[in-house]
């Protein structure tokens, strides 16, 4: 059955094509009813459908609007439980086009039909038809008869499938193609040879369907795909690269596992996606993020934002942020002295915690400070022997949990005393654990303009947590005076840096792995750095106001030494460079919020 309905002024179908930024949403094995409640409450539509046991489905969907408006959303915009011909039906009398078509039998042993669909007016008209259970030759005849091109492809079992078409002309005459029964390495060699993937299923335990447009359509925006994988590697992908999702696909691989196909497009801006490949190529494949936000308002970048990660001497922040509240309810003061203790076989080594490998304290060599100045040597020296005294001075692991539980901070678990031996009391793991999300949540409550956890901007407890850590207002310099100069005005660069604001705490771990013998060139390496900016904003009537930010980044994994030296140094000038890209990250993430501020001092 063939729609007759003729193109009027159409344009590419921007579900599986475009790469403007958008809100999206992805559904695993999820009932239709909370499908459709998000679609309406978030104004999205479905655009990738796939039926799942127990009249479940995995969806994929993008927000109603912007390039990718259609005339329908929420639960008009897919259906499911029809036959062949109720759907045809529905195409044809509601002015319909399907994007998707998914084959699948229900508990009654039926075959059913689910689809992704677009109101056929406007530039969505198409002339479509939609072949089932048909050969890769019967599919290549009904091509040529009907004059089109595939746009989605659905492996139905014995070498057969539905597919749907669209007249290969116009906008949709875009050199497309597709492909069955494609290993893993042919679909390497798909990718080799030009082409980008917009659909991807299994059509045996190990072989693919592929539905492709050539790779340098729609300016060749990034794109990645994955096959035989596991749930969470689609969602490490995602939050890596800030993708969204196109299709997802589940199924049994030869081994009887249960498996995945995914397709991403890339849906970061140009600014984002230059950070994220900065970032990824001194990562060496390990695991990244970087995070900004608006404080009271949106998330600005992301990538890998909830991704739980052991930021180090960053945690720091933490334990100095529970004193401060302790302080600002007159249960301590700033001035009061207290004690920490150094190891007398390294007593100018901050990093050296005060207790022994055995996990006995060190009390032989104390060292009287306020607690200011305590504080500030854990901020900024990031001494270790500062912190644990810090730590018991606010009633240790549980309290500083405590203060990161009631800052809605819900994937941090503090667990460590940093720098010390696993031995040491109190500690339930090797690592501390948080997000750079969570950060956000800690910077934004302790800065925020009215409403921080310390009081307004003038309070005393507040002003003393801000001048204890590390001035981060270097890191945006270059960048204010190259937004400066892209207005027209690089006179106003040193005004304007004079009164942004900026702090942050950033943490380092080198930790050696060997291989039993001499080898020992692979470091367990993490950098990381979280914070708050404020930049000036001047306002009609000339006054100065603000606007706040917090951000963070992190890298965390294993990594070698330059040129495998052995023994190789943990302070290899390699490892150090994650620092100073993470630093440009985190100045470059800010880059339009600058020019934004900057503009309202023209």
């Amino acid at each position: 059955m063939t729609s007759t309905v003729a193109s009027a002024a159409p344009a590419v179908d921007p579900e599986r094509n475009s790469t403007a930024v958008t809100g999206w949403g992805t559904f695993n094995n999820t009932l239709p009813a909370d499908i459709n409640k998000w679609a309406t409450d978030n104004n999205a539509r479905v655009i990738d459908i796939e039926p799942e046991s127990d009249g479940r489905f995995t969806a994929q969907l993008v927000q109603n609007s912007g390039v990718f408006k259609r005339a329908l959303s929420g639960s008009a915009s897919w259906t499911y439980g029809e036959t062949y011909s109720s759907m045809m039906l529905k195409f044809i009398k509601e002015n319909k086009r399907p994007v998707d078509v998914e084959r699948y039998v229900d508990s009654t042993g039926a075959v059913k039909f689910a689809a992704a669909m677009v109101e056929n007016v406007g530039d969505a008209k198409r002339t479509f038809t939609v072949v089932t259970n048909k050969t890769p030759a019967e599919i290549t005849s009904a091509q040529s008869t009907f004059q089109g091109k595939v746009v989605d492809l659905d492996p139905v079992g014995s070498g057969r499938y539905n597919a749907v078409l669209v007249k290969n002309t116009g906008v949709d005459a875009t050199g497309g193609s597709w492909f069955t029964n494609q290993s893993p390495q042919q679909l390497k060699n798909l990718v080799k040879s030009g082409w980008r993937f917009v659909s991807l299923e299994p059509d045996a335990p190990n072989t693919f369907a592929v539905v492709a447009e050539p790779a340098n359509m729609n300016g060749g925006g990034e794109w990645w795909n994955l096959v035989n994988a596991t749930d969470q590697e689609i969602q490490d992908l995602q939050a890596q690269t800030g993708a969204r999702a196109l299709q997802v696909r589940h199924y049994k691989n030869a081994y009887n596992q249960p498996r995945a196909t995914a397709v991403f497009i890339d849906d970061q801006t140009k600014q984002v996606g230059q950070i994220r490949s900065d970032m990824a190529k001194v990562a060496e494949g390990n695991p990244y993020g970087i995070y900004l936000k608006q404080v009271d308002g949106p998330v600005l970048v992301d990538l890998n934002s909830q991704r739980v990660h052991d930021p180090a001497s960053a945690a720091k922040v933490l334990v100095h942020l529970t004193e401060a509240m302790r302080i600002r309810e007159n249960k301590d003061a700033y001035s009061n002295s207290m004690k920490y203790y150094v190891n007398p076989s390294a007593p100018d080594d901050g990093e050296i915690c005060a207790y022994g490998d055995d996990g006995t304290p060190i009390l032989s060599n104390p060292v009287d400070a306020p607690v200011f100045t305590t504080a500030k040597a854990m901020m900024k020296a990031s001494d270790n022997r500062a912190t644990d005294a810090m730590l018991d001075r606010v009633g240790g692991l549980a309290a500083v949990n405590a203060t990161a539980a009631k800052l809605g901070m819900t994937k941090t678990k503090y667990e460590i005393r940093l720098g010390c031996s696993v031995k040491a009391p109190g500690q339930t793991s090797d690592r501390n654990s948080f997000t750079l999300q969570d950060f956000g949540k800690l910077y934004e409550q302790a800065f925020h303009p009215t409403k921080s956890v310390l009081g307004p901007g003038e309070d005393k407890t507040r002003q003393a947590f801000v001048d204890s850590m590390v001035n981060g207002q270097p890191l945006f310099k270059t960048v204010i005076e190259e937004e400066a100069a892209a207005i027209g005005r690089p006179d106003l660069a040193s005004t304007f840096y004079a009164q942004v604001q900026g702090r942050l705490k950033g943490g380092t771990y080198n930790k050696v792995y060997c291989d039993g013998t001499t080898q020992c060139d692979t470091w367990q390496i993490t950098r990381s750095s979280d914070g708050w900016v404020s930049l000036p904003v001047r306002t009609s009537s000339g006054a100065v106001s603000t606007r706040d930010f917090v951000q963070g980044y992190f890298f965390e994994g294993p990594m070698k030494c330059t040129g495998g030296s052995t023994p190789c140094d943990g302070h290899d000038p390699k490892f150090e460079n994650l620092v100073k890209v993470g630093d440009k990250a985190l100045a470059d993430s800010l880059r339009p919020q600058i020019r934004a501020a900057l503009e309202t001092w023209k």
